[in-house]
């Protein structure tokens, strides 16, 4: 209907957008992590100086 079937993209192109994509995840996997351990973090840092800072 309009032009035809989209080009493939090359082999750099897919190369390229696996790594991003596989980017894009560590990168939320690390958001995630961080925010299920600061709560944590600031527990025991808490604990360890003896004072309540939150």
């Amino acid at each position: 209907m309009f032009g035809g079937a989209p080009r493939q993209p090359s082999a750099a192109e897919s190369a390229a957008a696996r790594i991003q994509a596989r980017s894009t995840l560590r990168q939320f996997g690390v958001y995630v992590v961080g925010l299920w351990s600061a709560p944590l973090a600031i527990y025991y840092l808490n604990e360890l100086l003896g004072r309540h800072i939150a």
